[in-house]
């Protein structure tokens, strides 16, 4: 998706998307999401000017937040309880795994274009988003070995 406009109108279009992203790539931890989209958006400010016309903005602010979260690496200490339950559930899984679900499952890049961005290939991208199992059974608060012993009753 090609954008018009100022670099703070692309900027103003693209948090929706940006901060919830930041927030999972964070674990929830939402002092570590602003840093890491502080970050991103300083680094978009810098490069901005260089972009050629016809850049997908959106793709550009994602693999620019990919690359801060890989950066900036796990937060410090244990997030928050509680909180929206997507980033909840991402507690369970490492940083790389994370900018690989969120980058293909969330963001529809290509294994090939995140490989790319994450620095690796298609099979070590394919072998991250086996990490999706444990976020879906976050997600539903099951018993991630899927024996049925997740605190519910079952008639």
């Amino acid at each position: 998706m090609t954008e018009r406009g100022t670099f703070e109108e692309r900027v103003g279009r693209a948090l929706d998307d940006l901060y919830p992203g930041a927030l999972f790539l964070a674990r929830g931890d939402e002092a570590h999401a602003e840093r890491i989209l502080t970050a991103t958006l300083e680094r978009a400010s810098r490069g901005s000017h260089a972009r050629p016309p016809g850049t997908d903005w959106g793709g550009w602010f994602e693999a620019l937040l990919a690359g801060e979260a890989l950066r900036f690496g796990e937060p410090a200490g244990e997030a928050a309880a509680g909180g929206a339950p997507l980033p909840a559930a991402a507690q369970a899984i490492p940083v790389r795994a994370r900018v690989a679900l969120w980058l293909v499952v969330f963001r529809r890049w290509g294994y090939r274009e995140a490989g790319e961005l994450m620095g690796e290939s298609r099979e070590g991208v394919v072998d991250l988003l086996a990490f999706r199992h444990t976020l879906m059974t976050a997600l539903m608060g099951e018993d991630p070995q899927g024996s049925g012993t997740d605190g519910v009753a079952h008639s």
